[in-house]
């Protein structure tokens, strides 16, 4: 299966976003002392992801996915994503997104 998303950088943390939908599906306990974090696609760090709703007055609150992930893994992830939009300016604004292809 292959989706593509334009996903475009929004500055800001929304991080409480994913962290409530985390302990909302996956109950109080989901980091696992402190082991795992909520992990969210689309990116937390896109206009489409959890802060859509913040700047779309057509989005849904809690309209993304979110999954527990060794904490770990989901900084690592995040260095790379952030990498990512340094190595290639993506930068924040409606004409400056990219396509994710999930391939699976």
């Amino acid at each position: 299966m292959v989706v593509d998303h334009l996903l475009v950088v929004v500055e800001g943390d929304i991080e409480a976003d994913g962290v409530e939908l985390g302990k909302k599906y996956f109950g109080a306990g989901y980091t696992q002392k402190n082991t795992k974090e909520c992990d969210e696609y689309p990116f937390q760090s896109t206009y489409e992801g959890a802060a859509r709703w913040k700047h779309d007055h057509l989005g849904e609150r809690n309209n993304f996915s979110v999954m527990p992930v060794k904490k770990a893994q989901n900084g690592a992830a995040g260095i790379l994503l952030a990498q990512f939009y340094d190595k290639n300016r993506i930068l924040d604004g409606p004409d400056d997104g990219f396509l994710v292809k999930i391939i699976s």
